[in-house]
C-alpha cells in the first residue's frame, strides 16, 4: 500500500512539471532573494547595454520585502540589466549582462548596496 502511494505522489509531481513546461514553454525564470536591508520597490529589465530603463517587472504595488524572494516569471531569454529601485535608497543597478536563458531558473540574490 505505501509503494502504491509513493508510485502515485511520483507520477503527479511528474505530470505537475510537465504541465508547467507546457503552460511556460521557452522563458526564463528568475529567483531574486532580497538582502539589501530595504524593501525593494521596483525591477526593471532592460535588454543588456539598452539606453530605456526596461520594463517595471513587479506590478500593481508589489514589493519584496527584505529578506524575502520574488519569482520572476515567463521572462523573454536573453542578456538583461536589472536595475532595482530600493526604498530609501534610490535606483542601483543590481546586474549587468544577466543571461537568462529559456527553460531554466536562475537563482541570484541582490549585490550588497554601497
Amino acid at each position: 500500500m505505501k509503494l502504491k502511494h509513493l508510485l502515485l505522489v511520483g507520477i503527479l509531481v511528474l505530470l505537475a512539471a510537465a504541465m508547467v513546461s507546457c503552460v511556460l514553454p521557452n522563458t526564463a525564470t528568475l529567483h531574486l532573494k532580497n538582502t539589501t536591508g530595504h524593501t525593494i520597490t521596483a525591477a526593471y529589465f532592460n535588454p543588456a547595454g539598452g539606453t530605456s530603463p526596461g520594463t517595471n517587472r513587479l506590478y500593481g504595488g508589489e514589493t519584496i520585502p527584505d529578506g524575502e524572494s520574488h519569482d520572476f516569471l515567463t521572462i523573454t531569454p536573453g542578456t538583461y540589466d536589472i536595475t532595482l529601485t530600493v526604498e530609501g535608497f534610490g535606483d542601483y543597478l543590481a546586474f549587468t549582462g544577466l543571461a537568462l536563458e529559456k527553460n531554466h531558473w536562475v537563482y541570484k540574490n541582490t549585490p550588497a548596496l554601497l
